[in-house]
Parts: structure tokens; C-alpha cells; sequence
């Protein structure tokens, strides 16, 4: 009889702890950058991921779930040992949320080998991971960027020119410009009202010279009231 209670026990402390844990991996989607590095730590604690050892061996044995607690984990250790189960992940993983994780992992990061294999993964079958390396990109510096970036930025998907938009002002792209006035006739509204917050906020960015900054304002002043222009409709008198 003690030996069925003892079960009984150990059976509700697991079905507790496994309620625990399927919530917590509920919150690594969670859009709020706190509330998912929360729930890392948490599932951390829960399943004993402080190594880098036992990391790598969950990440390469476990299912979706644990493969997801072993990025988070890796990214909070924060070395270069940890990349190249990162970019393994970002390369090579079937499942998207797993490969966005390892996105937002090398994007905290910022280590520039991981540029390359981030750059390679804008093909990405997934257009919510092309969307996710591209905002990843405007956390680096590197000559070349641009390069990549631009392209980006006559792909239909409004939300892929977003991040291109965003991206290229973190890195203070000044060959961009002819690209983004391009962009000013827009038919997504969401892409008009956008444009590099970086280049507009400070006339003192040693990147570009104040007229160009005029200008850029200019040009946005006369752009919205077009749009306001063009929004009103005359109220004809009937009869």
C-alpha cells in the first residue's frame, strides 16, 4: 500500500512538472524579449542545462521543445563556443521556430562569424525567417551589408522591405538613399510611412553632411501631403 503511494506521488509531481514545463515553452514565443529569456532561465533550471556539454547533447538528441530550450540556453552561456550549434541550427533545422530561435540568439550576440551563414539563410524557404535574418542584420556592421540589404528592398512582401528599411538605417547606409526615395511611391502605405528613424533623429551622424538630412526630411514632408491631399475626398452638393 505505501509502495501504490509512493507511485501515486511520484506520478503527480511529474505530470506537474511536465504542466510546468509545456508552459514555459509556451512563453519562448512569447514577443516580449523578457518574458522569453524568463522562461529560458526557468527551463534551465528545469532540465539541468548549465553546461555547454549537456546543452549541445539535448540539442542533438531532444525533440522541438527541448531543441528550442537548448538555443535559449546556449544563448544565454554567450560564447563563441556556442555558434556552431547556433549556426547548425539556423542551417540545418526542419523546424521554423527553432531556426528563429537560434536568429534571435545570433542577433543578441552580434559575433561577426556568424554573419556569413545568416546572410546565406535569406533564401530561406520561410519568408518569416528571410524577414527575421534581415532585421538580424541591422545589429552588425560590416562594408558589405549593404549589398545584401538592398535587393531586399524590391521584394513584394511589404513587411521583408520593412526590415530592409529598418536594417539599413541601423547601419547608416548612405548608398541606400536613391533606393529609398524609389520607395516613397510605395503601394503599401506601411512601407511610405516608413524610413530610416537613424538618418532622420541626428543631424551629427559623421556618416552624413546636414543637407542631406534636410532633404530627406523634405521630401517626406512633401510626401505626406500628398498622401493627405490624396486621402480627401470633396464633398459634392447633390441635386
Amino acid at each position: 500500500m505505501g509502495l501504490l503511494k509512493m507511485t501515486e506521488i511520484d506520478k503527480s509531481e511529474i505530470q506537474e512538472s511536465d504542466a510546468r514545463r509545456q508552459g514555459l515553452v509556451r512563453l519562448l514565443k512569447d514577443p516580449d524579449e523578457e518574458v522569453r529569456q524568463m522562461a529560458a532561465s526557468a527551463l534551465e533550471r528545469l532540465d539541468g542545462m548549465t553546461n555547454l556539454p549537456t546543452i549541445f547533447e539535448r540539442y542533438k538528441k531532444g525533440d522541438k521543445a527541448t531543441r528550442l530550450r537548448a538555443i535559449y540556453a546556449l544563448g544565454k552561456l554567450g560564447n563563441e563556443e556556442c555558434l556552431p550549434v547556433l549556426i547548425h541550427a539556423l542551417e540545418n533545422d526542419n523546424e521554423e521556430d527553432v531556426r528563429a530561435a537560434a536568429i534571435r540568439v545570433l542577433a543578441d550576440l552580434k559575433a561577426p562569424h556568424s554573419l556569413p551563414a545568416l546572410i546565406m539563410r535569406l533564401n530561406d524557404p520561410s519568408l518569416t525567417i528571410q524577414t527575421m535574418i534581415t532585421q538580424a542584420l541591422g545589429n552588425f556592421r560590416h562594408k558589405n551589408l549593404p549589398h545584401h540589404l538592398l535587393p531586399l528592398l524590391k521584394r513584394e512582401n511589404k513587411y521583408l522591405v520593412i526590415a530592409a528599411l529598418e536594417s539599413l538605417g541601423k547601419i547608416n547606409a548612405k548608398e541606400a538613399l536613391d533606393e529609398i526615395i524609389k520607395l516613397l511611391d510605395h503601394s503599401s502605405p506601411e512601407v511610405r510611412r516608413r524610413r530610416p528613424r537613424s538618418w532622420v533623429k541626428s543631424k551629427r551622424n559623421p556618416f552624413f553632411p546636414p543637407p542631406f538630412y534636410k532633404a530627406l526630411k523634405m521630401i517626406i514632408i512633401v510626401t505626406r501631403r500628398s498622401w493627405l491631399n490624396s486621402a480627401e475626398t470633396p464633398l459634392t452638393a447633390s441635386g
